[in-house]
């Protein structure tokens, strides 16, 4: 078991295989972490992870792979991602952001997966295949077609028009109901 906190792990990567940042293959919980900039040659630019992974309060972001799963690649085991956000991570095949095979468990709990590329598939974000993916309160910006569980608040938008647009309307049921005053 391994458990990772306050880390930046920059600039990785593996020519030849998979998990440019980081491969887990144990149990990894890591905490306030970023993987930035690392590039894989199969999968998992920022991480490959075939073990339990949880990941909390963590940043994925311009990393990169020619196969799937640019930001991450996780691969059986079970995946638990809370608070955490992927953004402009690239795959040449699917998942710029994330890609989930045959995962048994996977659960996206307050994360949010935009602004990442996969150049030839439309699935830039997130593709799943062969596992139960359950996303709740989170925004997936290409869609959530990868989401098969329960899907609970997710969102499936551009970010910035996403939160204009609900900050707008957050803000007349909070004005009409009282709840916002303010005082001279």
């Amino acid at each position: 078991n391994l458990s990772l906190s306050d880390l930046t792990v920059t600039n990785g990567y593996d020519s030849g295989g998979t998990g440019g940042g980081i491969y887990n293959g144990g149990t990894l919980t890591m905490t306030r972490c970023k993987l930035s900039n690392s590039s894989a040659a199969t999968a998992g630019g920022g991480m490959f992870a075939q073990g339990s992974t949880t990941l909390i309060n963590s940043l994925f972001t311009g990393n990169s792979t020619s196969g799937n799963g640019g930001g991450l690649f996780a691969q059986g085991g079970t995946l638990t991602v809370i608070n955490s956000r992927f953004v402009q991570n690239t795959s040449t095949n699917a998942g710029g952001g994330m890609a989930v095979v045959n995962v048994s468990s996977a659960t996206l709990k307050n994360t949010l997966l935009a602004n990442n590329t996969s150049v030839n598939s439309p699935d830039d974000d997130l593709t799943n295949s062969g596992s139960t993916v359950n996303a709740r309160n989170s925004l997936i910006e290409t869609g959530a077609s990868g989401v098969t569980g329960t899907n609970v608040n997710t969102l499936t938008v551009d970010p910035a028009s996403a939160f204009s647009s609900q900050l707008s309307k957050a803000s007349d049921i909070f004005c009409s109901r009282r709840m916002v005053s303010t005082s001279g």
